[in-house]
Order: C-alpha cells, then structure tokens, then sequence
C-alpha cells in the first residue's frame, strides 16, 4: 500500500445514515443484510459499529455488541470484494478486539464463514462447534402443544430470562428486534414459558430463530406450528451442530442441510452459558 493510501484509510463510527450503504456493501460480497437490518444493527452496538473507509468511500464494515462483561459478539465483518487482500478486514477485527479489551469483556465470540475462519484462526480465535443451515418448503402439520400460543410484547422479559438461563447473557434488545407478532410463538405452560421460536421474514423466505424449549417434544411443537403457519415459503434455520435433537428435528420436518460452512470461535476466556442447547440462533450477527 503506498503512503497516499496510508493517509486515506480510516476507520470511523458508522451512523443510521450510513445504512444505505452499508446494505450496498453487504450484498457486494452475497449478504442478504437490508437497509432495516442495519439500521437495527447500528442503533444495537453503537458506539460499536464501525466503517472502513479509503477516501470518501466505505469499502469495510465490523460490529461489536456487548452483551455484559461476560461476553461481546463481533459480527458484519465485510470487506468489498474489489479492496480484499489488503488487511482491511484484520484492521476492523483488531479494531473491535482492542475496543471490547479495553471495556474488560471476559469472551469474544463470533459465527466464522468459511472465508473469513483462516482470518479468525490465525488472531488466536478458538473453534467451539460448526452451526448448520437447514432449508425446506414450510408444508401443512397439525399445530402441536394446547400451551402454545402467540408471543406478545409482554412475553419479552420472560423469553429473555429464559433464553438468559440457556445462553449465560441476558439480550432483551435480541429478543424485542427480532419478535414479529404474527410469526413468534411461545409455550405457555401457566404463565411460565418453557420455550419460544421467534421467526422473521428475511430476502425470499422465513428465518427459524432464536428458538429454545426446554424439553425436545415441546421444540418440535414449537417447530411444527411455526411451519404450517409459513406453508408454501421457505424456512431456514442455523443449528448449532452440538444439538442433535435439533438437527434430528430438521431432518424429520423434511428439511435439508444447506452446504454452507459456519463456525462458531471464541477468542479470550470461555463461553458463558450452553449456547449449544439452542435449536437455533438468532443471526450470525448477534449468536
């Protein structure tokens, strides 16, 4: 790089104004990322989304959301495709890795592509375990569970205490931007909530996740309503690939393993909670 291209690299704070592009740069590199997304993705990790840029233009992208001290996730690391084999995606990670040390976070936790894994390996990031995509055509079942029901914004502080217990970390803001009323369920068991699946409609289809449920059958109740609800569009679901039950229940809802590479790695101290109990997660943005 010569010394002209030294003086316009700058990494800076990235603002809601910026999520137009920053939308451009994710589908440069295949990312479904819309401009709403972004801009929930923004307001979530301020002061912890960051822009790449060389001149006047944004060709990078990173965030971090901090969760508690116990963890932080770094997500959105995008480099356009006509600046990669630069460093720039290194400078973005040690960029956030140096903010989070600095706030004291125990862990820092990230979902690799198989693109960016050499990257991630070669900073000291740790493999946990590989999450699965799963993919199918939602198809008519019979509604299972007289406990379930439709999640309402009341339920947020429950599903967050639940998922709370699973994960290690409360994530209220997770749990509020990704509940869609029409298309989020929960299992009721009284008033206590034993399991949730939020779903939301994202690029040609549903996406499956956060879900959790305490006991297997109420997972697959949870699963099976959600699919008759979507019957005749795609559903998709990343699996942590440690939850047999789980990928045992995609593959008995006639769904089918999406050849996509997908680890989760963690870099400093070790992951709070059982993460891996999850039947599926939320984004690879947020774990």
């Amino acid at each position: 790089m010569d010394e002209t291209r030294k003086t316009e690299l700058n990494i800076r704070a990235l603002t809601l104004d910026d999520a137009p592009t920053a939308a451009q740069l994710s589908a440069s590199v295949g990312w479904t990322h819309t401009v709403e997304t972004w801009q929930q993705t923004i307001e979530w990790a301020s002061p912890a989304a960051w822009g790449l840029q060389v001149g006047t233009a944004l060709v990078g992208s990173a965030v971090a959301l901090e969760y508690s001290t116990r963890l932080a996730w770094i997500g959105n690391v995008i480099v356009h495709p006509d600046q990669q084999k630069r460093g720039y995606a290194r400078r973005l990670v040690e960029h956030a890795i140096a903010f989070l040390r600095e706030r004291k976070v125990q862990a820092i936790m990230l979902d690799a592509s198989a693109q960016g894994f050499p990257l991630y390996q070669s900073m000291n990031f740790r493999i946990l375990y590989p999450i699965q995509t799963w993919v199918g055509k939602a198809a008519h079942h019979a509604p299972q569970g007289s406990a379930i029901r439709l999640m309402t914004a009341e339920d947020c502080a429950a599903v967050t205490a639940l998922e709370a217990s699973v994960i290690g970390v409360a994530r209220p803001q997770v749990i509020a931007g990704y509940w869609t009323p029409s298309a989020s369920w929960v299992w009721d068991e009284g008033g206590t909530i034993k399991g949730y699946l939020l779903a939301r409609w994202r690029g040609k289809g549903w996406f499956l996740g956060p879900s959790y449920h305490v006991h297997p059958e109420g997972a697959e109740g949870l699963y099976r309503t959600a699919i008759h609800a979507f019957a005749g569009h795609e559903v998709r679901a990343d699996v942590p690939a440690l939850n047999d039950t789980a990928l045992q229940l995609m593959a008995s809802l006639g769904m089918q393993r999406e050849d996509r590479h997908i680890t989760r790695m963690i870099l400093d101290g070790e992951a709070p909670g059982h993460m891996e109990q999850q039947y599926s997660v939320g984004s690879f943005t947020t774990g």
